[in-house]
């Protein structure tokens, strides 16, 4: 994937369960350049066509693309335009500006802001962007969908597993008001690698268990997530999960995950 694609938005509960049934749930579709409400928290900014560049989206703040002009903009009051214009440095390698967008992280008081900037600057081969990825992981106080941002780009894009507790903790967590940061979780869960067979094991658990939420969507993620973890020992479970809903939709899903796994198996 290209560094275009890699800017986070929060998407809501709602859309993230669309976009799941319709079975088109990818990593493409939430990245996107992001907008944030007067009290810094994320909002989803959806337009139609291919998704917006970084250099559109400054454009659309009239900030001009020169080096000095990305520079400055590190520094501007609009949360959007700090992280775009890190974005934008990073995804020109500008190793020339590592110092400023430093120095921009080092001040950002916006979670998801400070996330991106982040990763723009582990994006250029920085140790200190990592480490703010790692501790924006660990965050407690921090909203769970950020924590999750930062936990994808750990996963997905930097390769760690240092925030594999961090994403079995939103697993494990079975509040209403967490249903979209669940099933950001579920669909990460499968990226993982190299995890010992104890971790696996929890991760497997964890994953089963959401077949049983409240929320539909949730349980349909959950299924589709435990087809691309491709565990065998979880078709009982599934075939258990089939067996009880009561949605049809859900059901249907939940049938075709179940078939999936068992084609993966003869494969």
């Amino acid at each position: 994937m290209s560094s275009r694609g890699w800017f986070r938005r929060i998407v809501s509960p709602s859309q993230v369960a669309t976009v799941t049934i319709c079975r088109v749930l990818s990593v493409a579709l939430l990245f996107a350049p992001v907008t944030l409400g007067q009290d810094g928290s994320p909002e989803v900014l959806v337009r139609s066509g291919p998704p917006e560049t970084f250099a559109h989206a400054l454009k659309r703040h009239h900030v001009p693309l020169t080096r000095s002009a990305l520079v400055a903009a590190l520094q501007n009051s609009d949360p959007e335009v700090r992280g775009l214009a890190a974005a934008q440095l990073a995804e020109e390698k500008a190793t020339d500006a590592v110092s400023a967008i430093a120095k921009a992280l080092a001040t950002e008081r916006v979670p998801l802001t400070r996330v991106n900037i982040a990763f723009a600057l582990a994006q250029l081969g920085n140790k200190t962007g990592v480490k703010a990825l790692e501790s924006a992981c660990h965050e407690s106080e921090t909203v769970a969908g950020v924590r999750m941002t930062a936990a994808i780009y750990m996963v997905n894009f930097l390769h760690t597993n240092a925030c594999f507790a961090d994403v079995l903790d939103v697993l494990d967590s079975h509040d209403d008001d967490q249903t979209g940061n669940r099933m950001q979780a579920l669909s990460l869960a499968p990226s993982f690698k190299g995890l010992s067979e104890d971790e696996s094991q929890r991760l497997l658990a964890a994953t089963i268990n959401n077949l049983r939420d409240t929320t539909a969507s949730v349980r349909i993620v959950a299924s589709d997530a435990l087809v691309r973890l491709g565990d065998a020992s979880a078709v009982p479970q599934l075939q258990e999960a089939v067996t009880v809903e009561q949605d049809e939709v859900v059901r249907n899903a939940l049938e075709d995950a179940l078939q999936r796994l068992l084609q993966q198996q003869h494969q």
